[in-house]
Formats: C-alpha cells, structure tokens, sequence
C-alpha cells in the first residue's frame, strides 16, 4: 500500500513539475517500501532465508540513510519550510474571509465598524 501510494504521488508530482524535491524523496520512499514487502513475502514463503533477506535489508538501510543523511535533512527542511510557507497563506486568506464576514454584519446590524 504505501510503495503504490508513494509511487502514485511521485508520478504525479512529475507529471506536472510542481515539487522535484518531494517528488525524490518519494521516490525513496517508494523503493525501500517495496523491497522491504518483497523481503516480508519471502519470509512468509521461506522462513529461514526471509529473516537472512530482512537483517540483509536492515543492514543495506541503515547504510543508505546514513550515507544520505545530510541530503534527506536539506530536502527535508525544504519541504517543511514550504508547508510552513503555504499554512500562512492559508491562515492568512481565513483571516481576511473573517474579516470579510464581520464587515459584512457590522454593516447589516448598523453598528460602526
């Protein structure tokens, strides 16, 4: 479910352009998410070669996100900035929307502003 999930975001997200940086970091996500679930069916299909499969996965994990570390915390940072970005603007319009309304029923009640 999330390799197909994040593999669905990552095509979109090229399809149109819109974020490079969410669309890698998706794509990561995607790609141990579906190594992990074929090691998972290989220990229910094989016990004893799925747990070898799985601390062999864990172990090549470990490396890739050390080794990435530095790259996924910039990426990271960069996506947190623009959801920070882009929740100001929405609190920002709301609060012009709430304006609007009490304007609006100010001016209905007759009561100065």
């Amino acid at each position: 479910m999330v390799y197909f999930s994040s593999l669905a975001v990552k095509i979109l997200l090229q399809a149109r352009d819109h974020n490079p940086d969410l669309a890698e970091f998706m794509d990561k996500i995607s790609l141990s998410s579906g190594t992990l679930s074929l090691n998972l069916e290989l220990l229910v299909i094989v016990p004893a070669f799925g747990c070898f499969a799985i601390v062999v996965w864990s172990l090549c994990f470990v490396i890739a996100v050390i080794k990435s570390y530095h790259e996924s915390a910039v990426v990271l940072k960069r996506l947190y900035r623009c959801a920070v970005e882009e929740l100001v603007h929405a609190f920002d319009k709301l609060k012009e929307l709430f304006q609007l309304t009490r304007r609006e029923a100010e001016q209905q009640s007759g009561l100065p502003s």
